[in-house]
């Protein structure tokens, strides 16, 4: 449950992920750093480093596309300072027959209001890994 007085970076990740949940990724790209760093863990499609903007919502995109628009994050639990946020979330989705339904832990860093750099770390790595491959 996320608690009701929220750290504003809380409430920036709540939007971020609002934005990508209804698959607008036009207002995340308006909220992350040019300068992004982003690490997806795993071996599949998904799974790797990108760097700026370009590539983060590039991989964004991917997302969306392999999973027909159906991915979607769920906040379970959020802890933050000025600088971090952590996460843990249930990620839902579908490809053809496959579906997702898993915890995933998340790490953000923001700066000056912009996400600069985050990390995926699924739960079940390996049902995050058959999922996408």
């Amino acid at each position: 449950m996320v608690g009701k007085e929220q750290n504003p970076n809380v409430e920036r990740l709540m939007r971020i992920w609002k934005a990508f949940n209804e698959n607008d990724l036009e207002a995340i790209a308006q909220m992350v750093d040019g300068e992004i760093v982003y690490r997806v863990s795993g071996r599949g499609p998904i799974s790797g480093t990108y760097n700026g903007r370009h590539e983060f919502i590039a991989a964004l995109e991917r997302v969306k596309e392999l999973s027909g628009g159906t991915m979607t994050v769920q906040p379970m639990v959020t802890l933050a300072d000025d600088e971090f946020v952590f996460a843990l979330a249930r990620a839902r989705g579908q490809r053809g027959e496959k579906k997702l339904d898993i915890e995933h832990c998340y790490l953000y860093r923001f700066r000056d209001g912009r996400l600069v750099e985050g990390r995926t770390m699924p739960v079940d790595l390996y049902a995050f890994d058959e999922f996408w491959l």
